[in-house]
């Protein structure tokens, strides 16, 4: 099973603010697991293909 990180763990990771992390997640670009109705995660293999499309875009 994948790591689940908290918005700040990822908005740390990605060098932005948690605000946009939150917008991501409203946008849904990035999925979000509930752990509990007030403990949002996101599983690193989430971040991952959300990182991974973001290349290929790129390209």
């Amino acid at each position: 099973m994948s790591r689940l990180l908290t918005y700040d763990e990822v908005a740390e990771r990605l060098s932005v603010s948690r605000s946009t992390i939150t917008r991501l997640v409203q946008q849904g670009k990035i999925l979000v697991t509930r752990v509990s109705d007030r403990s949002p995660r996101i599983a690193e293999r989430d971040l991952e293909r959300y990182l991974t499309a973001l290349a290929e875009a790129a390209q």
